[in-house]
């Protein structure tokens, strides 16, 4: 079995994820399961960027643009958002495609990281 269809295996044995995409029109468990696989490779690579766009006032949520720079074929270079793969997995995501999370006393690129 390849990895691909391992992972959208587990998608679909998952609930709370499949919940969520039953919303989406457009989205399906295929799509996410490739987009998180790229979004492994990424990270493997150093390929994924992080940067906090904005902080709350007192300080306990953080809006955070989680990009990686990809390779095309036809058009060089481009920089690929997750934030509706991220959306599915269960973390908040507002109107600009950046996750939004909360909480304070840690790194939260690292907490959304791992």
């Amino acid at each position: 079995m390849k990895r691909i269809e391992k992972v959208i295996e587990a998608i679909k044995k998952n609930r709370e994820i499949m919940k969520r995409l039953n919303k989406e029109e457009y989205y399906t468990p295929e799509m996410l399961a490739g987009d998180m696989l790229t979004y492994v490779k990424a990270l493997k690579d150093g390929r994924v960027r992080y940067s906090v766009m904005s902080v709350s006032r007192s300080g306990m949520s953080r809006q955070i643009e989680i990009i990686s720079c990809e390779k095309s074929a036809d058009y060089g270079y481009w920089f690929r958002q997750y934030g509706r793969m991220l959306e599915m997995l269960g973390y908040r995501v507002n109107r600009d495609n950046l996750v939004v999370v909360g909480g304070c006393g840690m790194s939260m690129t690292f907490h959304v990281n791992y």
